[in-house]
């Protein structure tokens, strides 16, 4: 079940774990090593440590951070291809030419009524004007699908 929706694989939490103990492991017997030395010179090994440590363990979090994108990534275009965006984008009408659009409750953006992002939502029709008025603004999609010369450039 957790594997289906996580974007991480055992093997990449596995690798994560070890690498977030081994660095944390370092860099703590780094700080411990070096705040027991009472000269500078002899404090420098346990520093190097301790920035090994830390590289280690940013490094898989980092690594860790970017598996989990790259998962996702691949996700949702296997989901939403590219060429059906900018199909769904293609067929929708400028929204700076529209004088009614569609929002819900609580949200900072308006939509087109054929928006898919509002598809089946039954959110109701409002005015732009009216829209703009609640402090919303429009949103990216429908913007995409606006011609730069249609309207007013919203």
């Amino acid at each position: 079940m957790l594997a289906r929706w996580s974007p991480w694989a055992p093997a990449d939490t596995v690798r994560w774990l070890v690498a977030a103990l081994v660095g944390h492991g370092a860099w703590l017997t780094g700080w411990w090593g070096a705040s027991r030395e009472p000269g500078l010179e002899n404090q420098f090994p346990w520093a190097a440590l301790s920035v090994a440590g830390f590289i280690v363990a940013v490094t898989g979090d980092v690594n860790w951070v970017l598996r989990a994108r790259g998962r996702i990534v691949r996700r949702r275009s296997a989901r939403w291809p590219e060429d059906s965006w900018e199909a769904a984008l293609a067929g929708a009408t400028p929204l700076a030419t529209r004088r009614v659009v569609v929002a819900g409750p609580g949200t900072r953006h308006y939509h087109g009524p054929d928006c898919q992002f509002v598809a089946g939502k039954g959110w109701p029709e409002i005015s732009v004007e009216s829209a703009e008025a609640d402090g919303r603004r429009p949103c990216g999609a429908c913007l995409r699908a606006t011609p730069p010369d249609a309207g007013d450039g919203l």
